[in-house]
């Protein structure tokens, strides 16, 4: 059994969630354990408030490079644009890296 914890946002089809971070009583399916076949799925999880998931790598998909690097890539993109206004508008810019 590999279980991993992740963001809802990197939730994917093929995944077998073995724990929620919401109560069984909240979640909009009766078992926690559930292999995800469908978007419908990872939806009504976001709206009952899910915000981490605990997968099961042995039962279903694993989180791959790809979904992380598009994450990154998406952060890189909006950092660059506001960079980039602030470079317009000649004021300095300072980053915080959390």
């Amino acid at each position: 059994m590999a279980l991993k914890q992740i963001p809802i946002s990197l939730l994917s089809l093929g995944m077998f969630i073995t724990k929620l971070d919401i109560s069984w009583i909240d979640s909009p399916f009766m078992y926690h354990h559930i292999l995800i076949k469908s978007q419908k799925q990872i939806d009504k999880l976001i709206k009952a408030g899910v915000k981490l998931v605990t997968i099961d790598t042995a039962k279903g998909k694993d989180i791959s490079i790809a979904q992380d690097s598009k994450e990154e890539d998406q952060c890189l993109k909006a950092l660059m644009i506001i960079v980039s206004i602030h470079k317009t508008q000649k004021s300095i810019l300072t980053l915080v890296i959390l």
